[in-house]
């Protein structure tokens, strides 16, 4: 009979590994228990007791996306970030097999990747039916599907599907094939949600320990500085104002940032693909120049239109660093 022999010191790693992630878990709830609490203060002190059903709505949703909170205390929402880069990145030359060195092409055979997004990804679409149950949707059958989550998991997987599109009545021709279009997928929310089988919430860094996965996509970030995202049509400063130094949460390295690290710390086979944000350029003389600008009051949060007279905070990143937000 063939034996297995295990040396106690590669054991010893094991369990010390385990225990790290059991022990992360339990920083991590009581991160979001705190977090919570902190909301509920914020959100009695900025809406009161009397909310209208459109206000409990977007407070929960609100609720749902928190990441943190700034030094002023107001809360700091994950948002959706994305750009196609198939090209940029050589994933074609991957795909058709023309890089020297390497036999064969490479179109994700055998790679599951996790997807942490908006919410359910589409399975049905066209793009994904090169392959039956290439996407495994693990939030609740209630939960909508997102078409930031379906669109992110194309990205990266979806099959040879060419279109012709006519943008500003020009024909454009295109096509949807992602990076690894024989991979499939295991697919979560980002916000804060009740997984199916659980009785309790469970934020980002929650999930990534209960997914346990290889490889891993988060094509969200957290506004800073100027943000063009935050309400469509304005330009809202996110940092401090009225202020000389113009603080803001770019550049900082939050709770959020730690978790993220800690997590691959104790997993080093985990590869985590996070956005940046797509926050450079943005601001008054730059990307978004012509819409209203606004800040938020200090005390109350409402928006405040600048005046024609206001100093401005510059535009984001022109002096080259400080640009990514927390979280990334």
């Amino acid at each position: 009979m063939k034996k297995n022999f295990i040396p106690a010191c590669t054991l010893v790693i094991i369990s010390l590994g385990a225990q790290s992630n059991q022990d992360l878990m339990r920083q991590f709830e009581k991160q979001r228990i705190e977090n919570n609490e902190k909301f509920e203060a914020y959100v009695s002190k900025h809406y009161g007791a009397n909310k209208s059903a459109d206000t409990q709505k977007k407070i929960e949703e609100q609720r749902s996306k928190l990441a943190g909170f700034t030094p002023d205390g107001n809360p700091i929402l994950l948002e959706p970030t994305d750009l196609k880069q198939v090209k940029n990145s050589n994933a074609d030359f991957l795909q058709n097999g023309t890089i020297n060195g390497l036999t064969g092409s490479f179109n994700g055979e055998n790679i599951k990747y996790t997807i942490f997004d908006g919410g359910r990804a589409f399975g049905g679409h066209v793009a994904f039916n090169n392959a039956p149950n290439r996407i495994t949707n693990k939030e609740a059958a209630t939960m909508n599907y997102s078409s930031h989550a379906t669109a992110v998991t194309g990205f990266i997987g979806a099959k040879n599907v060419p279109l012709n599109l006519m943008p500003n009545g020009v024909t454009v021709s295109v096509n949807l094939k992602g990076v690894a279009s024989n991979s499939t997928f295991d697919n979560y929310s980002s916000s804060t949600t009740i997984l199916p089988g659980n009785s309790a919430a469970s934020n980002i860094l929650e999930k990534i320990l209960l997914a346990a996965p290889k490889i891993s996509n988060h094509s969200y970030n957290t506004g800073g500085g100027w943000n063009d995202r935050l309400t469509p049509g304005v330009l809202i400063w996110t940092g401090k104002y009225p202020s000389t130094i113009y603080e803001n949460v770019q550049g900082a390295y939050s709770t959020l940032d730690r978790g993220y690290d800690q997590i691959v710390y104790n997993n080093p086979s985990y590869v985590i693909v996070k956005a940046a944000g797509n926050s450079f350029g943005i601001g008054p003389t730059g990307f978004g120049s012509t819409l209203p600008r606004y800040y938020r009051d200090g005390t109350t949060s409402a928006l405040v239109l600048f005046t024609a007279t206001d100093p401005l905070p510059p535009d984001n990143c022109i002096s080259g660093y400080d640009c990514l937000n927390n979280g990334s």
